[in-house]
């Protein structure tokens, strides 16, 4: 399957439009707004780029620190839990936020 293959309606989503997609791997694009990709990895070419990033785990397959700088749009958020956030923070700096379950985030304007 390539990363475009699946798309899936979602009841409620506006005509029928696919409220997320798959990009492969653990990679899921919610086109918002805001933009929301969760755990980039091995993004070939230019790809969506988010209004904020959620990694979800520290495993490198869904928290490598350059697939993650390259999905963010200008001054987006990345969102990780604890052990994800200190493994991106070195070179994402501020950029990085510390979420925990339960938590809740706005993103955007």
């Amino acid at each position: 399957m390539t990363g475009d293959a699946t798309a899936a309606p979602v009841p409620g989503a506006a005509d029928g439009a696919p409220a997320y997609r798959w990009l492969g791997h653990g990679t899921v694009f919610l086109p918002g707004p805001p933009r929301l990709l969760v755990d980039p990895w091995r993004r070939q070419g230019a790809g969506p780029r988010a209004d904020a990033v959620l990694v979800t785990q520290d495993a490198i397959d869904h928290c490598a620190p350059d697939d993650v700088a390259a999905a963010l749009a200008p001054a987006a958020p990345v969102l990780a839990p604890g052990r994800a956030a200190a493994l991106l923070r070195p070179e994402l700096g501020e950029r990085v936020r510390t979420v925990a379950p339960g938590d809740r985030v706005v993103v955007g304007d």
